[in-house]
């Protein structure tokens, strides 16, 4: 899904905890977060309960292959586990 409208990112985080997400997966860079003026979705998701982490990916660009491999490893446990 795409990154959230920075001024509804409270209610949007809401919403998905409601859905049921435990988890927020952010593929934005820092230089992109800043810039969509969402510095605060980790702050965010900790306030609705929801895990969040980082897993930046250049724009046009593909990921570390071992580092991408790690990080479905790890998330298809999670999933496994009952985490959405």
């Amino acid at each position: 899904m795409p990154a959230p409208y920075a001024p509804w990112l409270r209610p949007h985080i809401g919403e998905l905890w409601e859905l049921g997400v435990t988890k927020v997966l952010s593929l934005l860079e820092e230089a992109e977060e800043a810039e969509l003026h969402l510095q605060a979705e980790r702050q965010v998701c900790a306030a609705h309960h929801l895990a969040f982490e980082r897993f930046p990916i250049r724009d046009m660009d593909v990921p570390e292959l071992a580092a991408l491999a790690i990080l479905v490893a790890r998330l298809l446990d999670e999933i496994r586990a009952g985490y959405t």
